[in-house]
């Protein structure tokens, strides 16, 4: 199950720079996750006594309990020029908490939670999140084909 909401307001300035704002949030569920169920749990002791079924090997679970939220705040700047060119300017802070992404990357493998009986302990930033994402672009629409540059000869 996936939430999303958001907000967003724009301005714009003729000539001047047209500049939009947004707030953007999600809320996840169901996320696949894998638990090492036999897994014994940290703490004093031998593993034995701290797994719950010592007479077994690993048994793995995958199920579809994490859970994981998105928020951010993003702002664009775009500025049209004359002859067809456009530059933007875009910015976003972002965070990203999960359950679920830190198990079983490819980097620094972990395979498990570290307690199988406690999903909610895995919670903490997600194996993806980027807290700041500047991009800087251009575009130029190319004077090609018939008519004016502008495009005000295209059929409608």
């Amino acid at each position: 199950m996936f939430q999303n909401r958001g907000l967003k307001s724009a301005r714009f300035r003729q000539p001047a720079p047209s500049i939009s704002d947004r707030l953007l949030g999600s809320v996840s569920h169901h996320l696949e996750s894998y638990r090492g169920v036999s897994a014994a749990v940290p703490g004093p002791g031998t593993v034995a006594s701290r797994s719950p079924y010592p007479n077994f090997g690993l048994l793995v679970l995958v199920e579809n309990g994490g859970n994981g939220n998105y928020n951010s705040m993003g702002s664009k700047l775009t500025k049209r020029y004359s002859n067809g060119l456009t530059a933007l300017v875009a910015y976003t802070w972002s965070k990203s908490i999960d359950e679920t992404s830190g198990i079983r990357t490819e980097d620094s493998d972990s395979l498990f939670s570290q307690n199988g009986a406690c999903q909610r302990c895995e919670r903490g930033l997600s194996a993806f999140d980027v807290r700041h994402r500047l991009v800087i672009s251009g575009l130029y629409d190319l004077p090609l084909g018939k008519g004016p540059a502008d495009g005000s000869s295209v059929p409608s």
